[in-house]
């Protein structure tokens, strides 16, 4: 972790081994297009692209005028993972947990943008930046890296009915194309718990942000089970285990309204005329 002596684009700061030498040095200057390498606080021009040499990471994250490599943001994630994170380790965190932000807001504007021209009528769309406590369970609970989790930051969408919900897929399909990283239907296979919506997850200035289009239904569900999970000190909505009381009535409120949104009727809360 370094601070950059200059606010030039396009430099690396790294520490190369004894073993290599730099044999290559020039001051920098405002006009020039070569990519240029900081070694040990000389400017040296680089023959190769960063990534094709070896030992070498380009920036990730920056923030407050320090530079991150991949690596050190998932550092930060293991600390966290294992309660070992030192204050340095969230300072890192909470910079890669907003750098979500602007992801999110253009992401957030897409999917405003294609919900409307499809016409789907009376839609919800809300935004969030996942707190670090968050973050830290998630980190527990799940066998990732902090660099690798999909839902940092989430944009929300919730519809009237299933027939809005497919056709808002598809929409989103169509426009975001190759942004799109992962597409998980849990209308097509719940969990566990009866949880059921559509997360597309894509990817925007190398961050992962996670769209939830949920029919109304769906998403009154999940919030349920979000109060029933701060009661009970856990999240119910992620449980797997089908013997647990409470995941056994969160499969069977699911399931009837599931039941309600099959419901051909609703179709006529649809679209705009």
């Amino acid at each position: 972790m370094e601070r950059r002596p200059s606010s030039l684009p396009g430099l690396l700061h790294v520490s190369l081994p004894s073993s290599w030498t730099v044999k290559k040095r020039r001051e920098p200057d405002q006009t020039t297009r070569t990519p240029l390498l900081v070694v040990d606080g000389r400017y040296c021009r680089l023959a190769r692209s960063p990534q094709s040499i070896p030992g070498i990471e380009t920036p990730y994250l920056e923030a407050d005028g320090l530079t991150f490599g991949r690596s050190r943001v998932d550092k930060a994630g293991r600390a966290m993972r294992k309660d070992t994170a030192r204050e340095e380790d969230f300072e890192v965190a909470n910079a890669f947990r907003r750098s979500h932000s602007q992801p999110l807001l253009s992401v957030r504007m897409s999917v405003s943008s294609f919900t409307t021209t499809v016409g789907i009528d009376g839609f919800e769309l809300s935004q969030r930046l996942k707190r670090i406590d968050r973050i830290q369970n998630k980190l527990r609970r799940e066998s990732v890296r902090l660099t690798q989790l999909q839902d940092i930051a989430g944009v929300r969408i919730v519809v009237p009915t299933l027939t809005a919900q497919a056709r808002l897929k598809d929409r989103a399909k169509e426009q975001l194309g190759s942004q799109i990283d992962k597409v998980d239907d849990y209308v097509a296979g719940p969990k566990t718990s009866g949880y059921r919506a559509i997360h597309i997850v894509v990817k925007r200035s190398n961050r992962l942000v996670e769209i939830q289009i949920r029919t109304l239904r769906q998403h009154e569900w999940a919030d349920t089970m979000e109060q029933v999970g701060r009661d009970m000190g856990t999240e119910v909505k992620w449980l797997s285990d089908p013997i647990d009381e409470a995941v056994e009535y969160s499969r069977l409120l699911a399931e009837a309204d599931a039941a309600e949104d099959l419901d051909p009727r609703q179709d006529r809360f649809d679209w705009k005329e």
